[in-house]
């Protein structure tokens, strides 16, 4: 059962640990994937949008419960090698409908060799490894934001060593690459989310970390703490998505875009290549 903590009668934790996914997700409350969808797009695309899943999302998530939850990963993936001839569509079909059914994620041959090296990479990196050894792993933890009493929510991959760290798999780990991630993805968003969880239980964490790993081979690492100020704009773009999720949970509507007619016009950039490349040298 959840341990709640009465924080001076301005926010209320609750810490429950070995939460599944299945029972996090079910939680009512708002998590930092939902203020990111808020922000960068709308309040309508969180409250009605569909969830999404990729090859590269199965994959990622592959490789977390390989890194920080290795014994339950045989419970949620398998291994899905595709039926040749007659009748295999629908013996495929049948497959997967049976494993999502049971909510398993099927994975190629292919995904299975790279999560497996990705996970082996890991524990061979001495940063990432030291990160993880010892540490609290998936925690998910709620709490009540004290200035609008939005009900939060966020699962936590890595706490400890005075920092809160999540593991993000990429095309490409360098500095300029994730760089770009972090700002198009809302990691930093991600990021101060997480701080504040871990503060609401009463940690207090002193930086955010990414491990950040290739999803081809060879599989390099690099391990990121992310700068005092990206996390501060964060911290304040997710106070304005419990604002507007509040707004909206307290009205019953949740907005889109503009309802009335918005005049669009070409990009900048269109009008320059338009011209061609000497109107822009005069």
């Amino acid at each position: 059962p959840a341990q709640l903590q009465d924080r001076g009668g301005v926010t209320m934790t609750a810490t429950i640990r070995n939460l599944s996914w299945e029972q996090y997700f079910a939680l009512p409350a708002l998590s930092s994937t939902g203020a990111r969808r808020i922000v960068a797009q709308s309040p309508f695309h969180y409250r009605f949008g569909e969830s999404t899943d990729s090859a590269a999302m199965r994959l990622g998530r592959a490789v977390h419960m390989l890194a920080l939850e290795s014994d339950l990963f045989a419970e949620k993936f398998q291994l899905f090698v595709p039926e040749k001839g007659t009748g295999s569509r629908a013996a495929n079909d049948e497959a997967k409908a049976t494993a999502a059914a049971a909510g398993i994620t099927l994975l190629t041959e292919t995904q299975w060799d790279r999560a497996l090296k990705m996970r082996d990479a890991i524990r061979n990196h001495p940063t990432a490894n030291a990160l993880i050894e010892g540490a609290t792993l998936e925690e998910s933890i709620e709490w009540t934001d004290p200035e609008t009493g939005c009900p939060c929510k966020a699962r936590l991959d890595i706490q400890g060593a005075g920092c809160v760290t999540d593991i993000k798999t990429a095309r490409s780990a360098s500095l300029k690459a994730f760089s770009k991630s972090v700002a198009s993805y809302g990691y930093h968003m991600q990021a101060a989310w997480y701080l504040d969880a871990a503060k609401a239980k009463g940690a207090v964490p002193n930086a955010f970390r990414f491990i950040v790993i290739e999803s081809k081979a060879p599989f390099a690492i690099a391990v990121y703490t992310l700068a005092a100020d990206a996390i501060q704009l964060g911290r304040n773009q997710n106070a304005n998505a419990r604002r507007t999720y509040t707004d909206c949970t307290t009205r019953g509507y949740w907005p889109g875009y503009p309802v009335e007619s918005v005049e669009i016009d070409l990009p900048d950039w269109s009008y320059t290549d338009a011209l061609g490349p000497d109107a822009e040298a005069e």
